[in-house]
């Protein structure tokens, strides 16, 4: 089975207050709060400082499943909080989290951030440290998933760190062996950029150093999905790779920009092709800010071009 196409509505913050993991956080729930489409935000603070957000569906499938999403953070203090494969807690920087099965909210640096859980990622380093000072967050959110992307200062790199996490992935069949442990033909994961991406787009999957990609190091890129056996295994998802001298003048057949599917496999077990990312998209090459719109001047894709200066191949994410 095809699960029902997901479409995403942007938000973008103002600049945050001050440079800080609880600037930040304080930042984007500013923007969201009250104004969410598909999530419900809600603050947690610690002697007024904002330490996590945490978003909870508001209809669908991830809110039968008790799906809850979270951004989390501290600048100081002796914190240890549930952490995810090969990540470790650091102040001072972003880390994003995911529970199914959630019951009530307890501490976001408890054993389990909620009273009751099925499935639990543990923190994954989103990657911006409060030394990279952060222009903005882009906020993406649909039915079932939902993106948080830093953007930085510069006349160059746009992106850094951030992070995406929900039902990631349709799996196209109703293959037990292919689908998450939920009983609900999807395939539930995280991928968390980390702090040494700077690119988001053309390099998908391509080494440890870039996004949806599970590397070892702790600060690296963070790729998780929950396993049909229940655990949480290692991901990789690839889109095509263009060569750069003839990708930025290829379109489709009617002349639109080209959009190609993105895939993911299990990255311990070979060629497996566990789905695709839904409605999310290899794209031409373009410059940070610039999105895809239709022959009837409709936007079609948010383009998550990585450079400002400099145009590459993007990561294009299904507009609403």
């Amino acid at each position: 089975m095809t699960l029902t196409a997901l479409t995403h509505v942007k938000h973008t913050t103002g600049a945050p207050a001050a440079n800080t993991v609880h600037g930040w956080l304080e930042a984007v729930y500013d923007t969201l709060n009250g104004a969410m489409t598909h999530w419900t935000v809600t603050r947690y603070q610690n002697g007024g400082a904002t330490e996590c957000l945490y978003f909870t569906p508001k209809a669908g499938q991830a809110l039968t499943k008790n799906v809850r999403i979270m951004i989390a953070g501290a600048d100081s203090g002796t914190l240890t909080p549930t952490m995810g494969t090969n990540s470790s807690f650091a102040n001072s920087t972003l880390f994003m989290a995911m529970v199914i099965g959630a019951g009530a909210f307890d501490a976001w640096d408890a054993a389990s951030p909620f009273t009751s859980h099925d499935y639990y990622t543990g923190f994954c380093h989103a990657g911006l440290l409060s030394s990279i000072a952060a222009e903005k967050f882009e906020i993406f959110e649909t039915a079932e998933t939902l993106w948080v992307i830093p953007v930085v200062t510069g006349a160059g790199v746009s992106y850094r760190g951030g992070g995406c996490a929900g039902a990631l992935i349709d799996p196209e069949s109703s293959v037990s062996t292919n689908v998450s442990a939920t009983a609900d033909s999807r395939v539930w994961a995280i991928s968390t950029f980390g702090s040494t991406t700077f690119e988001q787009g053309w390099w998908i999957g391509a080494t440890s150093a870039y996004l949806f990609y599970h590397s070892s190091t702790s600060n690296a890129p963070k790729c998780l999905f929950l396993h049909p056996d229940g655990t949480w295994d290692t991901l990789r998802c690839v889109g095509p790779y263009m060569e750069s001298g003839g990708s930025p003048r290829w379109t489709q057949a009617d002349g639109s920009p080209w959009l190609l599917p993105c895939y993911g496999a299990e990255q311990a077990g070979g060629s497996k092709v566990l789905g695709r990312l839904r409605e999310v998209y290899m794209g031409p090459y373009m410059l940070y800010g610039v999105d895809i719109y239709n022959s009837a001047d409709e936007r079609t894709a948010y383009g998550l071009g990585s450079n400002r200066a400099t145009p590459y191949g993007a990561l294009c994410l299904k507009a609403a």
